[in-house]
Formats: C-alpha cells, structure tokens, sequence
C-alpha cells in the first residue's frame, strides 16, 4: 500500500512539468552557428599586432544548456542557450571573479570564471536569437536572428581571407585606445582580425 501511495505522488509531481515548445522553435540561425563551429576545446588563438606584440588566447570550454520546461511551479523563461569561453593565456585579465558564501555566511569562497568569447540565446516564446559577442573589452552590438556572410577577399595587415562575418563594437563612443571596435570572424577559423580604437591592426596568426 506505501509503495502505492508513493507511486501515486511521483505521477502527481511528473505531471505538474512539460515541454513548453517543440524543439523546431529552438532552432538557431547559420550563421550564428557558424561563429561557434570552428572552435573546439584546447584551442590556442594567437594574435599578432600592426606593433608586433602577440596575445594569446586558450579556448576553454563550449557550453549548452536548454530550459524547455514549463508546469504549475515553474515559471523561468524558456530559453536554450550555447557558449564559447576563453581564457587569456599566459596570464589572464578578462576572468569574471565573484565571492560565494556558505551557510551563515561563512566559507567564504573567491570563485574565478572564464571570459565568455560568444554567448547565443534562443528564446522560442517570440522566436527571436540574440548574440553576445565578447572579446577583451568589445561587446558586439544589435546581433540579433542572424549575420551577414561576406564572400568577398580582403587584406588586413597581410592576413588574405574570405567568406567573413563583420561585427562591430556596440557602444558608439569608443574613447579607449585599447578598445576593440571591429572583429572579423571566418567560417574556418573563427575569429582572424580585430581593431583597437588608436588603429592598431591584431591579426590571426
């Protein structure tokens, strides 16, 4: 009879949760995919400057996650969302830090995060995609549903590539020198080139 009764109750708590959306409505456009497909874990980026510095980047982790559940007690919005993290290597200035702390307040603990290079937000409720696109101090901005594929060639500071992605820094105000305000992202190798604010050219190498 208890086993009954419990059987009873695990029905009861299943059936208070469903899928909130056919998978179809998490769908995410090409050339979203695209900017993700050419990392894997352990990769090194390497950047070489106009000025002949270097600076390096390690893919760390690629992440996805899905929230399709919808019931009596749930009420998060549905959302599926795929990432890229870095790490700047040989020492890293774009970790997020944070302090977590245990019961009472106590056990305090100093949590140290990698960087997120792109982060994609499928909401299936208005069928809408958003991109973050981060690196160093650029934030990708307006990304939204999909990108536009250039197919033609450009040179940038000797580097030759094509079939690109151009994104632009958000803010319209880009005071730093040191600020990123363009990126170029290839179908290949992810991204290639970027621009400081002072036109000092970074380009893949």
């Amino acid at each position: 009879m208890r086993t009954f009764f419990i059987l009873i109750i695990l029905t009861s708590i299943s059936s208070c949760s469903w899928d909130a959306f056919p998978l179809e409505k998490y769908q995410i456009d090409n050339s979203f995919r695209n900017l993700i497909n050419p990392y894997k874990i352990g990769d090194t980026l390497i950047f070489q400057s106009s000025q002949n510095e270097i600076d390096s980047f390690l893919i760390s982790k690629i992440d996805s996650s899905l929230n399709n559940r919808k019931g009596h007690f749930i009420n998060a919005r549905n959302v599926k969302t795929i990432s890229v993290y870095y790490r700047q290597i040989p020492i890293d200035r774009w970790a997020h830090s944070r302090i977590e702390m245990g019961p009472n307040n106590t056990d305090k603990k100093k949590i140290t995060e990698d960087a997120t290079l792109i982060d994609i937000v499928r909401f299936p409720d208005n069928e809408t995609t958003d991109l973050h696109f981060n690196l160093r101090i650029f934030y990708g901005c307006g990304i939204r549903d999909s990108l536009l594929l250039h197919t033609d060639t450009i040179t940038i500071a000797a580097l030759k590539f094509t079939n690109y992605y151009k994104i632009d820094y958000c803010p319209e105000d880009t005071q730093e020198p040191t600020n990123i305000k363009t990126a170029y992202s290839t179908l290949d190798k992810g991204i290639v080139a970027y621009q400081y604010s002072n036109g000092v050219w970074w380009t893949r190498k």
